[in-house]
């Protein structure tokens, strides 16, 4: 292992990247026959990948790139963003390079991203996912640290300089806005909020939905999350109560006036975002049920639907749970269930506010839509003429679910299509010219690759390309791609909370573990699968009590041991009173009921006592320590033994024969 000593150079911001890589200082001959021999071995070792096509690549430290300046024994990666796309990363990252060491940060103190704080309660076979991240974190070449924000308490270029590798795989941070009147009034949440709200997200504490005013809700939207939305509106509490549903939704469903939801949507059912097995679900719940207008679904299955229909198998089998909805129309009026509604070519127009407190939402008026458009690319046009008249909707509540958007990182471009970031197989491009440039050991992951779209598993081949990636850069020959400054991977965190002064506690993996088996236990004592901490401070206080609890129990057990292997007297008689320091043991189990248990320790308590012996496991440790005595003893023995043999051996040539001299 080597590493050549090189003129040290500051990392560039992003947003002040050269044009053009700067050209390299000549080389002596001697560093390029060592570097040469060091590539060639680490070639043959690992049989990389083909070569990496040849981009324009901007690297300020290309100088020290090429001579080599970085670490051989191992490869230092940040992840930051502890969901799906940063573990699944993580986990193709360690199964292909054994060299890799890898730290994953996390704006929140918990791990897991969406599938924590975004899968619906109702749904824990999709939370299983998380034993896979679990299975990473527990590995010994990942560490993760908790409650760091990027851009607050650690920026990009700072992480640029402690990683070889950084990968952003943060998600999206925003939601998409309406652009409506009255959309920042009272009782106009996004799905992203009221998803947050349910599932005990820390962000979404002080979110109060008012479901007690009216008895309509409305869901603008008609992708997976709408639909989640609306099934937690109308389940029967006695089923999520079971669930690890926070426990301030738990207690607003409870008190739930609403009967009847409408999930609204611009366009057709053929062009709705949903799945098959999300929408069958409204079918299958108890106590609701779902409809959908005929009138409507005839209007949006034009000439062009139906072509967009027949070459897809997924929304032909949806047009049967579709009329299954259909036949539920004419049952509206005389059921006693809850009612979800899905309503096709519907769009908002303005959100009204209410008369007497006007700074909160009273309904919202709704206009009739037409598709216009060649298939696969139809777009709703309003309807003219008196078709034209506008719907009014009573309703306190009315949930937003369009989509999601990233927070603007400086340096970084992001795509008007979908507003992922601009890259090249997960390698982060800028668009500053043409042809686009490179950021050395920058990579992205998950939504910020794609956009925001596609579920959980959606980031499995997502996350294996931007692994794949990685790695071949970090085999290429050349390695123009991988920003070898890295100072190490000790040190990092230390280094953050010191020099940046971060004012919080790192949450390490270990706290997790220890948190995750507090929320099931809290759960398990209401008779639910978990009950979450709804704040960070919370979760803080937990975590520090838990830590001085064990310094305690560490400190009492050290005690105790110490009073059972120094104490003086075993046996305590009847009336006989106990010396001073001794400690009052009735069973033989009481050594650890006493360490394991908050019960308080005081040795002086027992005087006065009758009948009680001075334990069972002094007497054991006595009997244990005699024999490990006796045995060392006989090893110590032996071996005098043995070299008194051999002494006699070297000077009289034979025990037996002491006349004669040995050679």
């Amino acid at each position: 292992m080597w590493r050549s000593v090189t003129r040290a150079r500051p990392v560039l911001p992003l947003c002040s990247l050269p044009s053009a890589p700067p050209v390299p200082p000549p080389r002596p001959f001697i560093s390029r026959v060592r570097r040469f021999s060091q590539l060639q071995h680490f070639q043959e070792k690992h049989q990389p990948p083909s070569e990496p096509q040849p981009r324009q690549t901007v690297l300020p430290w290309e100088d020290e790139v090429r001579e080599g300046s970085f670490r051989w024994d191992d490869y230092n990666v940040c992840i930051v963003g502890a969901g799906p796309a940063g573990f699944y990363t993580a986990k193709y990252l360690l199964k292909k390079e054994e060299m890799m060491q890898i730290d994953i940060i996390e704006k929140l103190p918990m791990p897991g991203g969406l599938v924590r704080y975004g899968v619906a309660p109702d749904h824990p076979e999709v939370k299983n996912v998380m034993n896979d991240f679990e299975e990473v974190m527990n590995n010994p070449r990942v560490r993760y640290f908790g409650n760091i924000e990027l851009q607050k308490e650690v920026g990009i270029n700072q992480l640029r300089e402690w990683y070889h590798v950084v990968v952003l795989a943060y998600g999206c941070q925003k939601d998409k806005m309406l652009g409506l009147d009255g959309e920042d009034l009272e009782g106009v949440l996004s799905a992203r909020r009221f998803v947050f709200w349910y599932n005990g997200h820390p962000e979404a504490f002080s979110v109060q939905p008012d479901l007690t005013s009216s008895e309509e809700a409305v869901v603008i939207g008609h992708g997976n999350v709408a639909l989640d939305c609306a099934r937690v509106l109308t389940r029967k509490i006695s089923e999520l109560e079971k669930t690890d549903i926070s426990d301030l939704a738990e207690s607003a469903l409870r008190q739930s006036a609403i009967r009847w939801v409408h999930v609204v949507g611009r366009r057709g059912v053929v062009q709705a975002a949903w799945t098959n097995k999300e929408l069958r679900e409204l079918t299958q719940l108890d106590g609701v049920l779902p409809i959908v207008d005929p009138a409507e679904y005839e209007a949006n299955m034009n000439d062009a639907s139906k072509k967009e229909m027949e070459g897809n198998r997924g929304k032909q089998r949806m047009m049967p749970i579709i009329e299954t909805m259909m036949k539920n129309w004419d049952r509206r009026e005389i059921t006693d269930k809850k009612i979800i509604q899905l309503r096709f070519l519907t769009s908002p127009v303005r959100i009204t506010p209410h008369a007497a407190e006007p700074w909160r939402a009273d309904g919202i008026e709704l206009r009739r839509n037409r598709l216009e458009g060649e298939p696969g690319r139809q777009r709703a046009v309003p309807l003219d003429g008196p078709d034209a008249e506008p719907e009014y909707v009573q309703s306190n509540l009315i949930i937003k679910s369009v989509g999601f958007k990233h927070d603007a990182v400086p340096g970084l471009i992001l795509s008007e299509e979908d507003g992922s970031v601009c890259h090249h197989e997960g390698r982060v491009e800028l668009a500053y010219q043409s042809p686009f440039q490179i950021i050395g050991g920058l990579y992205v992951a998950g939504w910020l690759k794609r956009g925001p779209k596609g579920v959980i598993a959606s980031n499995i081949p997502d996350a294996m390309e931007t692994a794949n990636t990685i790695l071949k850069d970090l085999w290429a020959r050349e390695r123009i791609y991988i920003s070898f400054r890295s100072k190490g991977r000790e040190g990092v965190v230390e280094k953050v909370v010191e020099d940046l002064r971060i004012p919080r506690r790192i949450v390490t993996d270990k706290d997790y573990f220890q948190t995750k088996n507090e929320e099931i236990r809290r759960g398990i004592e209401r008779g639910k699968t978990a009950s979450k901490f709804l704040r960070i401070k919370d979760m803080i206080q937990f975590l520090d009590k838990s830590y001085r609890d064990v310094l305690d129990k560490e400190q009492k057990e050290i005690s105790v041991r110490s009073l059972l292997i120094h104490g003086t007297t075993p046996l305590l008689t009847r009336n006989q009173r106990a010396p001073e320091g001794a400690l009052l043991l009735t069973s033989g189990s009481e050594l650890d009921e006493i360490i394991n248990t908050e019960r308080p320790y005081n040795p002086s308590s027992i005087d006065g006592k009758d009948g009680v012996l001075l334990p069972v496991q002094y007497r054991e440790f006595a009997i244990r320590q005699r024999s490990e005595y006796i045995g060392l003893g006989y090893m110590l023995g032996m071996c005098v033994f043995i070299y008194y043999c051999m002494y006699r051996i070297h000077v009289s040539g034979d025990p037996g024969r002491p006349d004669e001299k040995w050679i």
